[in-house]
């Protein structure tokens, strides 16, 4: 079995810490990312929800809507993109969503 990539280790640390802020500031655990997270790990998991481009999560609405945006798995997304481990496809949805956030509430 292969060591796990310190990278990816890194941005599930990364992603957890930010879903525990949101915990504490919206009282909502996020558990369909929580249970992708224990399923695929961190990484595997995003980027399944970073498709299609220009759909916006539940848990990304209600992110933008309480003013945390730094909170959304994009923002995480945007944090790594220079690791290499985020195709530019998907650091260019990371980057779309967010620029398009006021989208989310419509």
């Amino acid at each position: 079995m292969s060591k796990p990539n310190e990278t990816f280790i890194r941005f599930e640390q990364r992603l957890k810490e930010v879903l525990g802020h949101s915990k504490r500031e919206l009282n909502h655990d996020f558990p369909v990312l929580q249970s992708l997270i224990r399923s695929e790990g961190g990484v595997m998991s995003v980027k399944r929800l970073l498709s299609p481009r220009d759909r916006f999560s539940f848990g990304f609405k209600r992110l933008i809507d309480a003013g945390y945006p730094n909170y959304t798995l994009e923002s995480v997304v945007l944090e790594f993109a220079d690791t290499g481990i985020f195709n530019e496809e998907e650091i260019e949805t990371a980057k779309w969503r967010l620029d398009n956030k006021l989208k989310a509430k419509e």
